[in-house]
């Protein structure tokens, strides 16, 4: 009713829609979250939920359209998600968390403490043996305002799977009165001029059998007398810190460390004035963190093998190195084979495992 006898979407603001996505890929999770602003989400947590009994998305059937034995790309994904199981074991009694228990065990005196810490961390680096079809599912509350721009992603992104959960969200949506936000979400033709995925050859590849590329994160950020200048033209403007008269950044930070601090406070709001932007590469797994600490304004390239793969900097148990460069070897085979075939580039992704690294840049913060 507002927006008709209005006209004006302001209303939208105010209004929120709640959507669950069951059984969809960790790619097309990304491409949902990847439109942060304006919606929170929760996905099911690899960090933390056993994924070895997942199944995938049926991609093989999509790639074999063209030309690809679907046998081949099956075998690809079947090969990466044996080493999860492998490392993991039934029940987390498996190489990877066996060995951090003898590793880091003598630290924790509380052993709930230690296998919740086992849990986690074998979740979290097994989790880039998972290809990018693993299905998961996902939670999200979005405002009206921003409901359209979800669905201009999921259009720009262009899978499939994407092009299908469009039509399927709008038609839920619908039987809510929700549609009603959604007037405007054809990517008009600046849209589709603007997107892009960044060329993978800008960034440095490794030798070709190392799995890390030279180049890890290079950022480009104020130097540091000018990030102090900023730092201190925010603070000063409030007690108690503008009862100082030194105008030096050093007297805040000596101001600072008088004031009780609790176990879950953050840094002040005041640092996020210093602007920075970065350009690197990391595994497919880790850019997600990008999306949840609101970095929203970024680019990637798409998940490919071409840059390297995840590397553990931590001690390992015996073989886990080995296993990465063979996931990666095999990535890196069916790559090929589907690029010669014209298998298109956002749909390579998927047989790709987590471990990939992507280049990223953050083009402002």
């Amino acid at each position: 009713m507002y927006l008709d006898a209005y006209g004006h979407n302001s209303i939208a603001r105010m209004a929120k829609l709640s959507l669950c996505l069951e059984n969809i890929s960790l790619l097309a999770a990304k491409s949902v979250e990847w439109t942060r602003p304006g919606a929170g989400y929760i996905e099911l947590s690899t960090r933390y939920v056993d994924m070895s009994g997942k199944d995938f998305y049926p991609v093989a059937r999509e790639i074999g359209e063209y030309g690809v034995d679907p046998e081949l790309v099956q075998e690809c994904m079947n090969y990466s998600f044996q080493f999860y199981r492998h490392f993991q074991g039934e029940n987390f009694s498996g190489p990877f968390p066996q060995f951090l228990r003898e590793q880091y065990g003598e630290l924790f005196p509380d052993k709930k403490d230690l296998e919740r810490g086992v849990i986690g961390e074998t979740c979290d680096v097994l989790g880039n043996f998972l290809p990018c079809a693993t299905l998961t599912s996902v939670g999200i509350a979005v405002s009206g305002e921003a409901f359209p721009e979800l669905l201009k992603h999921l259009i720009l992104d262009g899978t499939p799977e994407n092009l299908v959960l469009t039509r399927m969200i709008a038609e839920e949506a619908a039987k809510i009165g929700g549609d009603q936000f959604l007037r405007h979400y054809e990517p008009s033709e600046w849209k589709k001029a603007l997107w892009a995925y960044l060329d993978p050859n800008e960034f440095d590849y490794g030798r070709m059998g190392d799995l890390r590329p030279s180049r890890i994160l290079e950022p480009v950020i104020a130097d540091d007398e000018i990030a102090r200048r900023i730092l201190w033209a925010s603070f000063h403007r409030q007690p108690p810190f503008s009862e100082n008269p030194s105008r030096k950044f050093n007297s805040v930070l000596e101001k600072l460390k008088t004031i009780p601090r609790g176990e879950f406070d953050k840094l002040p709001n005041h640092f996020e004035t210093v602007s920075a932007a970065f350009s690197g590469v990391m595994s497919f797994r880790g850019w997600r963190d990008l999306q949840r600490q609101q970095f929203c304004t970024h680019y990637r390239t798409y998940v490919t093998p071409l840059i390297g793969f995840y590397l553990y900097d931590k001690p390992e148990p015996h073989g886990f190195f080995k296993a990465c460069s063979e996931v990666w070897q095999k990535n890196l085979a069916l790559y090929h084979v589907m690029k010669s075939h014209g298998v298109p580039d956002a749909l390579m992704q998927y047989p790709m495992a987590l471990g990939n690294l992507v280049g990223f840049q953050i083009r402002e913060i």
